[in-house]
């Protein structure tokens, strides 16, 4: 007569109500599948075989409610936080952004003048010192002028992304 075999591991999970509603109360506040694993004491696998549905709809049902509430102040002109709510609706939703515009202009806003001048210098009359010094001072003026362009373009492809 031989004994059935024994199972090992683990018994199997058995999801409760209560363990529904926190795996989805933690999904929707943003924490990733592991760290919700991690926080229920279950294997990321056991997590996503028995909780599909909290995970998949939490986020967007906690998402709604807090876009719902915001909407609520936004729209409720006696709240006292309905401007800034408002504010923050019309540059995520409406693409809506604070801009400073500053001009600069020369006297009786007429344009700014600048004067700039030229002078050449032979290089042949410059001492090795001074030619290694000049050519410190140009290598280090390109190398910034460089940098500059780049930023310039990153900032133009940051806006034109923006808008």
């Amino acid at each position: 007569m031989t004994d059935a075999p024994r199972r090992r591991g683990r018994p199997a999970h058995v999801p409760t109500d209560e363990s529904r509603e926190k795996v989805a109360d933690a999904a929707g506040m943003g924490m990733t599948n592991l760290q919700v694993a991690d926080m229920m004491g279950l294997h990321v696998d056991t997590l996503v075989k028995y909780y599909p549905a909290e995970l998949k709809k939490a986020k967007g049902e906690k998402n709604f409610k807090v876009v719902s509430t915001l909407f609520a102040i936004a729209t409720d002109i006696n709240h006292k936080s309905c401007a800034p709510a408002a504010m923050f609706w019309a540059k995520t939703q409406l693409g809506w952004r604070e801009t400073n515009r500053t001009e600069l202009t020369g006297p009786d806003g007429n344009p700014i003048q600048s004067e700039t001048s030229t002078q050449t210098v032979d290089s042949r009359d410059l001492t090795q010192e001074q030619r290694d010094s000049l050519r410190e001072i140009l290598e280090k003026a390109i190398t910034q002028q460089s940098q500059d362009d780049s930023d310039a373009s990153e900032q133009e492809e940051f806006e034109a992304n923006e808008g």
